[in-house]
């Protein structure tokens, strides 16, 4: 069960990445080398920036750790902070709009 589990994975990996290099302009089937050595450069990455974020942790690893650990790299600092931005506002668009449906619910209940 292990291994078939460790293959799904890999190959929901290898998905991200074919779309994440089409996405970023190359041909829609690329190279199962190229591929390869994505997946593989990420996966060290992200070791890579969670080791890092571990070491500014006590116990637990949080998001403040990550933006720690990338502290030193503007480019991905700064597109940490937009994104976490971009979070905050769709997640208040989404409870805006739920409590518009609500009163519409009730409007059209009346």
């Amino acid at each position: 069960m292990l291994q078939t589990r460790h293959l799904a994975t890999a190959d929901l990996a290898a998905n991200t990445v074919k779309q994440m290099l089409y996405g970023f302009g190359d041909v829609i089937n690329p190279a199962p080398d190229t591929v390869d050595l994505m997946d593989e450069m990420l996966q060290e990455f992200i070791v890579d920036l969670c080791l890092e974020a571990m070491k500014s942790s006590n116990n637990k690893v949080l998001l403040n750790d990550f933006l720690f650990a990338l502290r030193h790299d503007p480019k991905k600092y700064a597109r940490a902070h937009e994104l976490l931005e971009m979070a905050k506002k769709i997640a208040r668009d989404k409870r805006i709009m739920d409590i518009e449906d609500l009163v519409a619910n009730e409007k059209a209940l009346e």
